[in-house]
Formats: C-alpha cells, sequence, structure tokens
C-alpha cells in the first residue's frame, strides 16, 4: 500500500479505492487486493513521476492523476493502463 508520506484517495463508480501518495506511489485496492503502480520516468506513457497530489474521476470516468510534474490518466481498456497525459494550452 501507499507509504506514510502523506496520501490522498478517491473511490470510483467501479469501487476502486484509489490511494495516491507524496513519494508517488499508487495502489488501487478492489476490496481484496492492491495493484501497485509505481512511476518508472523510463517508460514512455507510464504515470508521471513525482508526488501525487490530486486524485479525480471525470464524467467520462476517467482517472486523472494530479502529481507534482504534470498529470497523467488512467484508461484500464488498455494493456498498460497507466499512461501519461501532457495537456496542451488548448486543453
Amino acid at each position: 500500500m501507499a507509504d506514510n508520506g502523506g496520501n490522498v484517495m478517491l473511490k470510483d463508480i467501479k469501487e476502486f479505492l484509489w490511494v495516491g501518495s507524496h513519494y508517488g506511489e499508487l495502489c488501487r485496492f478492489d476490496g481484496a487486493t492492491f495493484k501497485k503502480y509505481i512511476p518508472n520516468p523510463r517508460i514512455k506513457g507510464m504515470i508521471n513521476s513525482g508526488g501525487i497530489r490530486a486524485l479525480v474521476e471525470d464524467s467520462l470516468h476517467h482517472i486523472w492523476i494530479g502529481t507534482s510534474n504534470g498529470i497523467s490518466r488512467y484508461e484500464d481498456q488498455i494493456s498498460n493502463p497507466a499512461i501519461a497525459y501532457q495537456p496542451t494550452i488548448a486543453d
């Protein structure tokens, strides 16, 4: 589970509990087990490195992960579900 460095939490529409730490670790709890997503700046498309500061679910049920280094969006329909999203000025 996420470390003791200060945590943010979100319960999504699928009843998953998301826990993000200020050290950058993201965990998803399904009611029985935790799945960890650890940032790796060497892998393109992974969660942005840096402390997780916010978790939000939008109206399309995407999970947005606000980090100290940008924004990432979780997409569970793809093989590598934690993908980075870098907004442009137009966004």
